[in-house]
């Protein structure tokens, strides 16, 4: 991968490395910026991988907040399309007239993809870790690379790829993607960088997501495309309850107006997991807000998200997050700035 110089585009990466190199007063010379001490700590680092294919790794804890304002790609110009792996994304949050509202994550790491055709702000937090893994590709390498036959998959990205429309989509990233994410992100920060390897997980990454991607969009006229709304109006219910207990599927079924087989099959398709195990990642990232933002006791949360035994409580989160919730809020206080 050729490390020589920043990637040149109207992408927000981009821009978050020359406003970062602003803000910490360092002169930008190339791929890497390292933060001095008096901003804070961490680097942003960029790499192509092929020409119209590049990685950015951002690794920072900023001691002021930061907002960088990416604009709009101006019409002639080449479009770049931008797949973000949000590792923090409690730490962000993102806003642009492309988007009803200041987009705010909830998950313990969310997927963001966007078009580049409308303004975008996004702002760091201050004195809280952010880690991000980011994709950047430009229409012409994701045709020459995946849309070569003739398949519903080709079709897809020829429609996603030629269409002038703004976009921005999100969704929370899997639980069993969630640990290669974070080994992916750290190789790629560290010195000792593997090229092929980053080569190869950045290639895997991108296909996995766009293959997904064409399974459940409207370009496709996919019939999920149809349920979809009902299908986020059922989030927004397992969101209710997290405190409380969750009503049986018939019952959210019938709240939505959809048989339950037909619940459960859009619900898979558009999530890429069952109703229960979504609803159980939610309960779990909830349980980390409010061990690490709240700082409750064990017991306590347990007994508020309506677990009866506080037992069954530590072992579920074992099971997400591979140490107990105790152990989680130690960490937090002894470091409450971030990882």
């Amino acid at each position: 991968m050729n490390e020589a110089s920043p990637v040149k585009g109207d992408d927000l990466a981009v821009y978050t490395l020359l406003e970062l190199a602003n803000f910490a007063g360092v002169e930008l010379t190339g791929h890497t910026i390292t933060l001095p001490f008096q901003s804070g700590e961490g680097t942003l680092k960029q790499a192509q991988v092929e020409p119209g294919f590049h990685i950015s790794c951002w690794d920072l804890q900023l001691k002021d907040s930061l907002t960088v304002n990416r604009p709009a790609r101006i019409p002639g110009q080449p479009r770049l399309f931008q797949l973000y792996f949000i590792l923090t994304p409690d730490q962000f949050h993102i806003n642009g007239p492309s988007m009803a509202r200041e987009l705010r994550f909830n998950a313990s790491m969310e997927t963001l993809f966007e078009s580049g055709d409308a303004d975008f702000t996004y702002t760091f937090a201050p004195g809280r870790a952010a880690k991000v893994l980011v994709l950047q590709l430009h229409p012409d390498w994701l045709m020459n690379t995946f849309g070569q036959d003739d398949t519903s998959f080709a079709r897809f990205l020829n429609k996603m790829a030629s269409d002038e429309k703004a976009f921005v989509f999100h969704e929370p990233v899997s639980l069993t993607l969630q640990q290669s994410l974070t080994e992916f992100h750290n190789h790629f920060i560290s010195e000792n960088r593997d090229r092929l390897y980053n080569k190869a997980r950045a290639l895997t990454l991108l296909s996995d997501f766009l293959y997904g991607l064409s399974l459940r969009s409207t370009l496709d006229n996919s019939p999920a495309a149809y349920y979809e709304e009902k299908i986020r109006a059922v989030e927004d219910i397992l969101r209710q309850h997290l405190e409380s207990q969750l009503p049986c599927i018939r019952t959210i079924a019938e709240k939505v107006s959809l048989s339950e087989s037909t619940l459960k099959r859009y619900f898979h398709q558009i999530y890429r997991r069952s109703i229960y195990d979504y609803y159980l990642q939610l309960k779990m990232e909830h349980a980390r807000h409010l061990l690490e933002e709240k700082q409750i006791a064990v017991k306590e949360v347990a007994y508020q998200l309506g677990y009866e035994k506080c037992s069954s409580f530590i072992l579920m989160f074992k099971k997400f997050y591979s140490e107990s919730p105790g152990f989680f809020r130690q960490k937090t206080l002894l470091n409450p700035g971030g990882v």
